[in-house]
């Protein structure tokens, strides 16, 4: 058990994984921030690495939580978009996907999260 665990964090040294996953968090949250300064309704979006939290509010100006949005964006990434997304704590969402994703498959995600909270919106 022991020499599997060396080999594995050897491995993730020598392939770079970690500074890999680094640049790829810090590419996500870029592109949730692009959503937080086009929908009203993301209050904040933080993070560190491939984990982030996007805040669902009223309004950017009185970041009054909005529970009900969230649940619904929930809903409708989940059944419309086959997006599968998680809520955390009273009015996030949370992301964390896997340490193998792409750039590609990040930017799929985040378009059907935008589709999925315009849909709300209407």
């Amino acid at each position: 058990m022991a020499l599997t665990s060396l080999w594995v964090l050897k491995h993730m040294e020598d392939e770079g994984f970690l500074k890999k996953n680094a640049e790829k968090g810090a590419y996500m949250i870029e592109r949730l921030n692009e959503l937080k300064d086009k929908h009203e309704v993301i209050g904040d979006v933080r993070g560190i690495g491939l984990m982030a939290g996007v805040e669902f509010v009223n309004d950017k100006k009185s970041k009054v939580r909005n529970p009900e949005l969230r649940n619904e964006v929930v809903k409708t990434t989940v059944r419309k978009y086959n997006l599968w997304t998680l809520a955390a704590g009273h009015n996030v969402i949370r992301w964390l996907p896997s340490y193998v994703i792409t750039k590609d498959q990040i930017d799929e995600a985040i378009d059907r999260f935008d589709k999925g909270i315009a849909d709300c919106m209407k």
